[in-house]
């Protein structure tokens, strides 16, 4: 075996201990584990010899990851890892590599790291060539006098998808440490000095010349009118237009807040692209983003930009097209390629089964639906379920996985259910019907659920778990299952 992927929870515990028996082991995926299994996991690690490409997902906090960190250091051919964690509070201080040192090229923390505790971090890779950071914070504090080595030049691509520090130790950071840098991305950052564009300038024309691509988004709010002009001016001087770097400058609103969103294109680097009030007119295509997010149902109109590579897409529109003047379906199809998107997440607080109906009319594909609701109107469960429309619908559409966020009504679940006769995993939050629910969904004699083989009950208490072992257990729903309490996430699952 070369490559091993775990997702499920329960899978993990029952293969662990065999890990010391896969020595062509080269890739290992594992995701959604506990601090106990984590533990269980890197014991054995460190005994694959062939290991290359690590990826690990932990789902509980904890007080400190040094000492994963330093058995990931340990691991003798490992060049790609990608970790996420949750670190609980103010991490210890690694020491500084005095010996053996790692081959790791490229490294992702997803996680929160202090910057007082990346520089000794780094001192373990000299290898590395890219560092992906999900959070950065802190403070600066010069340590080249307390290192025992000068830090390799090697690394040439650094990606931060928030900054929590300052400009001013930002500016530091870089100056101290990063000067060798050729790729730099930064996705959020607080305003401040970040939307400084003559400061940017400064430090890049001084301290980071080798720098090819500068990537930067920040959104922020405002109310001063004057705004959005005054920070895009900042971006346009003799010596951006010489870098063929250009920017945007985008305004947009979310409920009562105005709100203001400076990005980067030539071309748009970023992944997630949040689509607002402005037209995009000066962007003929966007193709490095997956991810669209549509707050607003009017942008729609004046949008000129293609994303021909979307493959999820979040949607904050209804589908009262008569209030809107917008044709949604046709519109869409206009700005990306909807057969091709595999993920939809919907986020408005009261939203329409009938959007969701006809969304899956075009985008067959799509095997994630994400619903992010507090309500849905009566009538739109009653569609006519037995229509050649409906029947057509739920033949063609290949959704496997359903994620309700927030309560709704059975009937509503079992219209989707009807529409998505090949789901196979539906997660939703604890109800008083809980009952109701789990006899539906595990139901022999419900054809639509003959491929369900997993259920993840959010907002959960030990005693609703409990509650829900009993109903599941008892009453003989299920001949073979596992049913597991995650006590950090207040999750049950259920998997058979």
């Amino acid at each position: 075996m070369k490559s091993l992927h775990l997702t499920n929870p329960f899978i993990i515990d029952s293969i662990w201990k065999s890990f010391t028996n896969f020595i062509q082991l080269q890739i290992l995926h594992v995701n959604n584990i506990n601090k106990r299994q984590l533990k269980n996991i890197f014991q054995d690690l460190i005994s694959l010899p062939k290991l290359s490409s690590l990826t690990i997902s932990c789902i509980e906090s904890m007080k400190t990851a040094n000492h994963y960190f330093l058995d990931i250091f340990r691991m003798p051919n490992l060049k790609y890892c990608k970790m996420k964690l949750i670190i609980s509070t103010h991490d210890e201080i690694l020491p500084f590599c005095s010996k053996n040192s790692s081959l790791i090229e490229h490294f992702i923390i997803e996680d929160n790291i202090y910057l007082e505790n990346l520089i000794p971090f780094l001192s373990y890779l000299p290898q590395l060539h890219r560092l992906s950071i999900d959070r950065l914070s802190g403070k600066f504090v010069n340590q080249i006098n307390n290192r025992n080595s000068i830090l390799s030049n090697n690394l040439t691509h650094l990606s931060i998808k928030k900054t929590m520090i300052s400009m001013n130790c930002f500016e530091l950071f870089i100056q101290t440490y990063f000067t060798q840098l050729q790729v730099l991305d930064i996705s959020r950052a607080c305003a401040g000095e970040y939307i400084n564009g003559f400061r940017w300038e400064q430090l890049i024309s001084t301290s980071i010349q080798h720098l090819r691509i500068f990537a930067l988004q920040i959104s922020f709010k405002t109310n001063d009118p004057l705004m959005r002009e005054n920070t895009i001016q900042q971006f346009q001087s003799p010596f951006w237009q010489e870098k063929q770097w250009f920017f945007i400058c985008s305004s947009y609103s979310i409920m009562f807040d105005s709100y203001i969103n400076l990005y980067s294109i030539n071309p748009y680097r970023k992944k997630y692209y949040l689509l607002g009030n402005e037209n995009t007119t000066e962007i003929d295509s966007m193709p490095f983003v997956i991810h669209l997010d549509i707050q607003c149902e009017n942008v729609l109109m004046n949008c000129r930009t293609y994303f021909p590579n979307v493959t999820k897409l979040t949607f904050a529109c209804s589908d009262n097209e008569e209030k809107n003047k917008v044709p949604l379906l046709p519109t869409l199809n206009h700005i990306l390629p909807v057969k091709q998107l595999t993920t939809l997440h919907f986020v408005r607080f009261y939203q329409s089964l009938t959007l969701i109906y006809k969304l899956l009319t075009i985008a067959s594909n799509v095997h994630t639906l994400t619903l992010r609701v507090g309500g849905i109107s009566d009538k739109d469960a009653m569609l006519n379920q037995q229509s050649e429309k409906f029947q057509i619908i739920s033949k063609i559409n290949h959704v496997r996985n359903i994620f309700i966020c927030n309560r709704c009504q059975l009937e509503h679940v079992e219209f989707l259910i009807h529409l998505c006769p090949r789901i196979e995993d539906l997660s939703f939050s604890m109800n008083s019907n809980i009952r109701s629910w789990l006899t539906f969904l595990l139901s022999q004699e419900n054809e639509n659920t003959r491929r369900l083989h997993s259920i993840r009950v959010t907002d959960t208490s030990k005693y609703d778990f409990n509650r829900i072992k009993t109903i599941v257990q008892y009453n003989n729903l299920l001949k073979n299952n596992m049913i597991k309490y995650i006590c950090h996430c207040k999750t049950t699952f259920i998997w058979w």
